[in-house]
């Protein structure tokens, strides 16, 4: 849809397995802006858009997949697992899915970057499964300074998470 930097445009989002639960109301943001929600049903989702924000974010929370970088090269399991790893470069890709494989045949550094937003608050284990060295981090904000160490190639598993629907 196109509409108006002040808002008031109906968007209708179409997909499968949305809440129509009062327990797990459904949440819609464009722009990084609350996108009020005038009626859903399992597969469609109907909002009216808010107006613009002023400035500007790199990230947005949303289900729009994963953010891909992959660079050249590789870097040691403990500058992975360091305090201060090795950022991203470049344009990234889009994906869906949590998962990458190289078709490359030589080193190289690969980045999914995105947000998690869970349906009820529970506790989760996350595992990173690779075939090299390999770092898993997870924060409670867009902040790249908040991010934690959870799953590394030599320790591949988390402890237990309690991650919030809020």
């Amino acid at each position: 849809s196109t509409g108006s930097t002040a808002g008031g445009t109906t968007v209708t989002i179409n997909g499968n397995y949305f809440s129509d639960s009062t327990q797990y109301p459904i949440e819609v943001n464009v722009g990084g802006q609350p996108c009020t929600v005038l009626g859903s049903t399992q597969t469609t989702i109907q909002c009216q858009t808010p107006a613009a924000p002023t400035g500007s974010q790199s990230r947005y929370q949303g289900g729009r997949g994963l953010q891909l970088y992959s660079t050249s090269g590789s870097n040691s399991q403990a500058t992975l697992s360091s305090g201060s790893p090795p950022t991203p470069t470049g344009s990234p890709t889009w994906t869906d899915d949590a998962l990458y494989v190289s078709s490359s045949l030589s080193a190289e550094t690969a980045w999914l970057i995105g947000f998690v937003r869970v349906l009820k608050t529970a506790n989760f284990t996350f595992i990173l499964d690779t075939n090299g060295d390999g770092a898993l981090y997870l924060s409670s904000d867009d902040n790249p300074n908040n991010k934690l160490l959870i799953a590394s190639a030599t320790s591949n598993q988390s402890a237990t998470i309690l991650l919030n629907n809020n």
